[in-house]
């Protein structure tokens, strides 16, 4: 996988602001607060290992740390509503006092690992210091029910690094109190017992607070526009709408409600349609899938594609083939195949229909990114099809989204970055690691 382009923000110095608390990390769930004392810190569990364990032994029991490290790392605090949170860490539970963090702490060996992991492809990155990063690109499926610190073990190994500070992972499914399971493939992921397991602070976001947090940092990150006056107004409220093998959304609020990121499954919200053309196809859909509600994402993501394939072809009379999302989309676009053709106008129809619901949901007037693998597969299609008129078709408010510019982003690399991002702000123990250096 090619590198993110450009340096990632500096470091955060004493004082600066970190991210305000946000639905994608939930509380500690220890609930004990103290104090260690670094002189008297143990050797603590610095990576995880590919030894396998068969006394109920967690893979980190074996790893050690050097000791000039262990007095600084470790350790991450955050202020939510219900109370004050200092994350676990293997000396104990405690908010480290950076005013007595020793000057001399060695850095060199410090690494960061993030990961960016959808439906179909595992992305890490490894972040170290005075060197370049590291990344590497899985199918998911190979790590199809594994554990989380199983997955980190077979990417250190491949990797050939034996040392990380801290990981964040970005994961494709919903993020509730730092635990996810994933919507398309048998994996979860759970920051305090991952933590716990390997030792080392833990973050686990959803993956488009991840493409939020990088999109906040180069709001014009966009490759094209696609309609709407003007460019991004980064000041003002904007969306993030991700068709891939699922389809995931995310808000940036505005920068006077705090310019974070805020996570949302609305792709799991039910199709609207404005047509008898468009309810025959949730119909067949319905029947096709023998679901009793089909959601945004049903039509709107790589698999999706294909059920909105059938679908037409159910209305058409025609047979369906066995096409793959890839297929459907070359034969749409160079119309060799018409079902295929009014496919993916029917999926710029859509995609517009829910890309303007969510502008008006969350007042996202500053602009929506519209990417993923599956809108850069058709993206050819979108100069001439109904994405940006069913993106203002919205009845009595049709004239505010007139203004509200609709644009295409590359997200390959995004998600690491806004994954690295992320670690920056809430780890202490990666606030001395210089990333930019490493870039």
């Amino acid at each position: 996988a090619a590198p993110p382009d450009g340096p990632l923000p500096g470091l955060l110095r004493e004082g600066a602001p970190r991210d305000p608390p946000g639905p994608e990390r939930g509380p500690d769930r220890a609930g004990r607060f103290g104090a260690a004392s670094p002189a008297a810190s143990p050797p603590i569990c610095h990576r995880a290992t590919t030894t396998a364990k068969s006394d109920g032994q967690s893979p980190g029991a074996a790893c050690r740390i050097p000791s000039s490290l262990s007095s600084a790392l470790f350790t991450t605090s955050r202020q939510t509503s219900r109370r004050r949170i200092t994350r676990a860490t293997p000396c104990g539970l405690f908010t480290l006092d950076r005013s007595s963090t020793p000057e001399s702490t060695d850095t060199a060996n410090l690494t960061l690992l993030v990961a960016d992991i959808g439906g179909t492809r595992a992305r890490f990155a490894l972040y170290g210091q005075g060197h370049a990063p590291t990344f590497r690109e899985f199918p998911t499926a190979e790590f199809d029910g594994a554990s989380a610190a199983t997955v980190v073990s077979r990417v250190l190994e491949v990797l050939g690094v034996r040392d990380i500070v801290a990981i964040c992972f970005a994961v494709a499914g919903p993020v509730i109190d730092g635990r996810a399971t994933m919507t398309n493939v048998n994996l979860s992921f759970d920051e305090l017992e991952i933590s716990n397991e390997l030792g080392i602070p833990v973050a686990v976001i959803n993956d488009l607070v991840a493409l939020g947090h990088a999109l906040n940092a180069d709001p014009a990150r966009a490759v094209e526009r696609i309609g709407g006056p003007g460019a991004i107004r980064s000041d003002e409220t904007r969306a993030i709408v991700c068709a891939g093998t699922g389809l995931g959304m995310a808000i940036l609020p505005s920068l006077a409600n705090g310019y974070g990121v805020v996570p949302s499954e609305g792709g799991h919200a039910r199709v609207a349609t404005i047509d008898a053309y468009e309810r025959e196809l949730v119909d067949a859909a319905e029947q096709e899938l023998d679901v009793r509600a089909i959601t945004w994402e049903h039509f709107l993501s790589g698999p999706g594609l294909v059920n909105l394939y059938r679908a037409v072809a159910a209305l058409w009379g025609t047979k369906a083939e066995l096409l793959g999302p890839n297929e459907i989309s070359e034969l749409g676009i160079s119309i060799s195949d018409p079902v295929c053709h009014r496919t993916l106008e029917t999926f710029c129809a859509f995609l517009g229909t829910a890309c303007g619901s969510l502008a008006l949901t969350v007042h996202a007037f500053g602009g929506v990114y519209v990417g993923g693998t599956v809108v850069e597969a058709v993206a050819p299609m979108f100069e001439d099809s109904s994405f940006r008129r069913r993106f203002v078709d919205t009845g009595i408010q049709a004239e505010v989204l007139q203004s509200v510019p609709t644009v295409l982003f590359a997200e390959d690399s995004l998600g690491l970055r806004g994954a690295a991002k992320y670690a920056l702000r809430v780890f202490s123990s990666v606030e001395r690691l210089d990333v930019d250096s490493s870039l």
